[in-house]
């Protein structure tokens, strides 16, 4: 087996490497079909430090697509690229940096594995508690939607209720006509239709549609309008939409995580005005007038100047215990960050909140 390290500075320098935590290295002759490798990575993978790589059974290591980007490193003077070890039932993260370098005047590939696994596990770990957060926050919501269904279904119940003793009053009194008959089965009709309706918006949203696609930014804002019009109504709080018909408003992405920002923001202004002591009319304003710009404003008085280096942080909420998770506007934030490559911020002006979704 050739010295690949003769010299004295070649030396130097792989045993400095070499002495570098969690970086390994491996030198390899493909004419020759030899390689040397650190100790590090000898111990690591169990193999000799020296010798023929055929004896080294590679796809054992490493999934067929990574073999493919090895064999594309050596068809390049550098490379940088991913690599996944699995070994001893575990999976070894690696950022490999590659080198055609001539050493002891032969060319030979160098390459460097840097072991990113601890880095990968916190991402893995990330991703779960963002994960945990997105489903805390969206059942929050279906809660409260639920609660909304059943305000939008109190009315049309009633109505029937009332239809029905009346047509049983009428046929107790001998008044009852074909003709009334078939006016009090289109009254109940119309009254199920509403109220299957209002389903058929619950079922929409709570609906597994997280892949990617493009969609209507139009039909987003009508499906939360259906949900919080009716309702907010009874609450005396004047539901206002503006938008510019001009506008192009197809956009790219998961059209369930802009319907949970939306859905969060009103939710957040009802309850802003159940705590507001104001006289004024209550509104509260969706304007869609800008490209990929979504405003709502509200007048519930504006979120207290103290609390405002707070309003994204997760689990920091000034609801009243149980009436808030404190995660809606911090993944309302992330969702328009990282989902769809834009921001959810806020202003205040005088006794109105503005939330301006970037998109």
């Amino acid at each position: 087996m050739t010295d690949y390290s003769k010299k004295d500075e070649e030396c130097d320098f792989l045993q400095t490497l070499s002495s570098v935590g969690d970086i390994h290295y491996l030198i390899y002759d493909k004419a020759q079909q030899k390689y040397r490798a650190s100790q590090s990575l000898s111990d690591m993978l169990e193999i000799p430090m020296d010798g023929d790589i055929k004896n080294i059974k590679v796809l054992n290591y490493i999934d067929k697509a990574f073999y493919l980007k090895l064999l594309g490193s050596l068809k390049k003077s550098s490379d940088k690229f991913e690599l996944t070890v699995n070994y001893n039932n575990r999976k070894i993260f690696f950022v490999v940096q590659s080198y055609q370098v001539d050493i002891e005047n032969s060319s030979k590939y160098f390459y460097i594995f840097i072991d990113i696994s601890a880095i990968k596990e916190i991402e893995i770990e990330s991703k779960q508690r963002d994960t945990l957060m997105f489903q805390q926050a969206k059942m929050a919501q279906m809660g409260e939607m639920i609660s909304m269904i059943a305000h939008q279904w109190r009315q049309p119940i009633n109505a029937i209720s009332a239809s029905s003793i009346k047509l049983s009053l009428s046929n107790t009194l001998g008044r009852l006509t074909p003709d009334g008959v078939e006016e009090h089965a289109v009254f109940v009709q119309n009254q199920c239709q509403k109220m299957s309706n209002v389903i058929d918006s619950f079922m929409s949203y709570s609906s597994n549609r997280s892949e990617e696609k493009n969609f209507h930014i139009r039909d987003v804002i009508k499906t939360i309008h259906d949900f919080v019009s009716v309702q907010y109504s009874a609450h005396n709080i004047k539901i206002v939409i503006e938008i510019d018909e001009s506008l192009n408003d197809t956009i790219f992405g998961r059209e369930d995580m802009l319907e949970q920002v939306l859905l969060n923001l009103f939710s957040n202004a009802k309850d802003a005005f159940d705590k507001s002591t104001q006289e004024t009319e209550k509104y509260i304003c969706l304007r869609y007038m800008k490209l990929n710009e979504i405003v709502i404003e509200d007048n519930a008085g504006g979120i207290d100047d103290s609390v405002l280096d707070k309003l994204f942080v997760p689990y920091f909420t000034t609801k009243a215990k149980g009436k808030g998770t404190g995660l809606g506007l911090y993944m309302g934030k992330r969702i328009m960050n990282e989902h769809f490559n834009g921001d959810l911020i806020y202003k205040k002006i005088e006794d109105k909140s503005f939330f301006t979704i970037a998109l």
